[in-house]
């Protein structure tokens, strides 16, 4: 998550955003600095942070399961790790290994299928290697994407839950701390009075904290990474189904292209036009490619630059 330079600023603006409401108006944005004019504990009331946290997770949980919900915030974790990844990068490493085997055969990869970054190329070079019938391969392949799809469809699910119990447990907490207020009116105790107004008006203020601010952009996020990791594990089933067919580079790369959005092919393409010693250029890139982790995230313009010769 914290890779996600975007994600992280517009979460830190959001926050000092809420903090400046939560602070006194006439001393400013740094006024909570001042004990005096300190508000911001007013707004953690642990009986509204009760209802609405609790019973939100609580639904989540009964609407799912307890292991479900715990498969989906590991799933948020593992998708957050692909906020760098560019497509033209893995296209990179595919046409690479794809003139590896070109000229040494399938098994030239055997020592280098326990170094690739993803699971899904690793299981699906392993097998290749191994000798696999491309049919028998090819479906396990599509599963596998099928498996991974589910995963991510269903945290997105488990977010989207969060986003639309937790305004619902703020209009229970507001509807509570209205009863709670209307009950005391009678007696004219004052703090009760206020205490249910608090709490009316802070589960609804949580309430929307809890599905604007966290769980709406993450559900978002979440799917938007998730579809690009699809894309690139059809980009690594097309590229080992090839290479196990023994097909051309050149038009294995063009047919993994069509994964590439068109502004970014055109870069790709320009800039392959332009280069010479390619040679010299597979032997560098496949020299950072075994000393680095994960260098399949690595942003296509930064490795450009990392494997320049000449």
């Amino acid at each position: 998550m914290l890779k996600d330079k975007g994600y992280v600023i517009s979460l830190i603006f959001i926050v000092l955003l809420i903090l400046l409401t939560f602070t006194d108006p006439y001393k400013g944005f740094l006024g909570f600095l001042d004990p005096a004019g300190m508000f911001i504990i007013e707004f953690f009331d642990p009986l509204s942070l009760i209802i609405v946290v609790g019973g939100c997770f609580a639904a989540t949980i009964m609407h799912f399961s307890a292991s479900k919900v715990k498969l989906a915030f590991q799933q948020v974790g593992k998708l957050m790790q692909y906020v760098n990844m560019d497509l033209r990068t893995e296209l990179e490493m595919l046409t690479l290994f794809a003139r590896r085997v070109r000229s040494n055969g399938l098994l030239a990869l055997d020592e280098d299928v326990d170094h690739m970054y993803s699971d899904y190329m690793q299981t699906g070079m392993r097998m290749a290697v191994d000798g696999y019938d491309p049919d028998i391969l090819e479906k396990i392949l599509d599963d596998e994407i099928t498996n991974l799809n589910y995963k991510y469809d269903l945290c997105v699910d488990v977010l989207n839950g969060i986003k639309d119990y937790a305004p619902g447990f703020g209009m229970i907490g507001t509807v509570v701390g209205m009863v709670l207020c209307l009950a005391n009116a009678m007696t004219g105790d004052v703090p009760l009075i206020i205490a249910g107004v608090k709490i009316a008006l802070l589960t609804t203020l949580w309430g929307s904290i809890i599905a604007n601010v966290i769980a709406s952009p993450l559900a978002g996020k979440c799917e938007f990474l998730g579809a690009l990791v699809e894309r690139r594990n059809k980009m690594y089933k097309d590229a080992i189904l090839s290479m196990v067919n023994k097909d051309n580079p050149r038009v294995l790369e063009e047919r993994l292209l069509t994964y590439i959005d068109a502004g970014e092919r055109v870069e790709y393409l320009k800039h392959h036009q332009e280069l010479k010693n390619m040679k010299d250029r597979d032997a560098k890139l496949y020299s950072i490619w075994k000393e680095s982790t994960g260098l399949e995230n690595t942003e296509w313009e930064n490795l450009k630059k990392k494997v320049q010769v000449g």
